[in-house]
């Protein structure tokens, strides 16, 4: 939709921006050329009293419109090193700016496509390099449109100091967030299609825009974070270097269960899952004799993706625990009480 906009903007201010020079362009004859016809035209309804009349009520109207055309299109803004800023200079930079952002975003939009994928970059280098490949072809054709409209370089002075103004008042969180942007696609720290953690979000990194990104959470919902968050708190990326990582299940088992049956079994429904590695293997530790539990602990190296976290290997190693446990005679313990009475005197025994 967006990309449909700017394409109907640009050939709108296209037709206009010709519209404007072909009136310049035609001469007075020309206008009186098309006048004629409509004047032999409008004597088949209403004889006209003087041809000559009507050409130049025609030629007259024509020629005032045309001057006012000329006078807007050719204001005077501001004068910058000796050039003129005129309002049609201006009208035509941004004209040529809004195709060139159009024509930037097919362009890294194709090259994403078509050329990328053949250099075997993952998705996250390559949604970076797209991004900034996009930022460099706009500022190209910024620049380009400035040319071309002959406006002079010089004008960012002015525009600079005025950024600066803003940005001092009340744009410090959009350029944080932009720079912070920036920085994110220029590390790689965090990239597209990365398992991240920032606080108490989890979830996959969506889309990394110039001024936020796009995580996606296990509840398949999108959440919009500021790029400047990535900077100024701890994030956890679980697939930077790779896509594995260790995970852990603690089990208390009862005091009269067998500990290496208990062992042989987790070890077992560990090997069972398809997401758990086989190499480093899977293995269990004793951790300590509880109050009323032998606490065992499993663990192991997992591989996950965008939809595959820890958590879902946890759960579905729980479930199979439970079955090989329930199927083999190992008890699950539950905590324990000895509750003990102390009585002063011998307790009477009353029947009926």
């Amino acid at each position: 939709m967006k990309k449909k906009l700017i394409l109907w903007f640009g050939g709108v201010g296209l037709l206009i921006l010709f519209s404007a020079f072909a009136i310049f362009s035609l001469s007075k004859n020309s206008w009186a050329q098309i006048a004629t016809p409509i004047v032999v035209a409008e004597k088949s309804v209403v004889p006209p009293q003087s041809d000559e009349g009507v050409i130049k009520l025609r030629e007259d109207a024509v020629a005032k419109t045309s001057e006012t055309i000329s006078q807007i299109w050719n204001y005077q803004l501001a004068i910058i090193d000796e050039r003129a800023i005129t309002t049609g200079k201006v009208i035509s930079a941004i004209l040529l700016l809004s195709i060139g952002i159009w024509l930037s975003k097919a362009i890294s939009n194709f090259v994403g496509r078509r050329i990328f994928p053949k250099l075997n970059l993952s998705g996250g280098g390559l949604a970076a390099i797209q991004s900034i490949l996009f930022y460099l072809l706009v500022v190209f054709f910024a620049l380009f449109a400035l040319r071309l409209a002959n406006v002079p370089l010089t004008v960012f002075t002015v525009i600079g100091g005025a950024l600066a103004i803003g940005v001092g008042f009340g744009s410090q969180n959009i350029m944080n967030n932009f720079i912070s942007g920036l920085i994110i696609l220029v590390e790689q720290h965090v990239r597209v299609g990365d398992l991240v953690e920032v606080d108490d979000l989890q979830g996959m990194v969506k889309h990394i825009g110039p001024r936020s990104t796009i995580i996606r959470t296990i509840n398949h919902t999108d959440i919009v974070v500021p790029n400047s968050q990535f900077l100024d708190k701890h994030v956890v990326n679980w697939t930077l270097s790779d896509n594995i990582t260790r995970f852990k299940v603690d089990v208390g088992i009862s005091y009269s269960s067998s500990i290496e049956l208990a062992k042989k079994l987790l070890i077992q429904a560990a090997e069972e899952n398809l997401h758990v590695i086989s190499n480093p293997a899977p293995d269990v530790l004793f951790q300590e004799f509880g109050s009323s539990t032998i606490n065992l602990q499993l663990f192991g190296f997992v591989f996950i993706n965008s939809t595959i976290g820890p958590n879902v290997v946890q759960s579905e190693l729980r479930y199979r625990i439970w079955e090989l446990f329930q199927a083999n005679g190992i008890e699950v313990a539950v905590p324990q009480r000895d509750v003990r009475l102390e009585m002063v005197g011998p307790v009477e025994v009353k029947t009926s």
